[in-house]
């Protein structure tokens, strides 16, 4: 499956996502999109606030943006040795990811399903799955 159609099945249902895969545009007022590699293209947004469009997450053919102090954060899906989900499941506000070279870097992901369940555990599924399905080349 490519990494289009388990962002359709995986993050369509998340009132805060946007699907950037056709038109590569987000909302009036967000940030302008990072450049990409040669070869990648968007795929969707995670917007965790709409008001500020602080922590906002992109998701790309080939990687994970987060804007943070008004500057974009890349890491490759290629990177990414694993992901960590959260510890507590009562109140969750992103999840992170451990790299290749020992670091790790955080995923915001605020916002939850109609209250009852965390999006981050969607958001996680979906790089978990991309992973598993070994995609990302870029």
């Amino acid at each position: 499956m490519d990494i289009l159609s388990i962002a359709h099945r995986t993050l369509k249902a998340l009132i805060n996502y946007r699907d950037l895969s056709a038109s590569g545009k987000l909302p009036d007022g967000a940030p302008t999109l990072p450049a990409l590699s040669a070869g990648e293209s968007m795929v969707g947004a995670y917007v965790n606030d709409p008001s500020a469009f602080s922590d906002l997450v992109l998701f790309s053919t080939g990687g994970i943006y987060v804007f943070r102090v008004g500057s974009w954060e890349h890491v490759p899906f290629v990177k990414i040795v694993r992901t960590v989900a959260p510890e507590n499941k009562e109140k969750v506000s992103g999840f992170m990811l451990q790299l290749d070279d020992g670091s790790s870097f955080w995923v915001p992901v605020t916002g939850s399903k109609a209250g009852r369940f965390f999006d981050a555990f969607e958001v996680l599924r979906f790089v978990d799955r991309v992973l598993a399905d070994g995609l990302p080349q870029t």
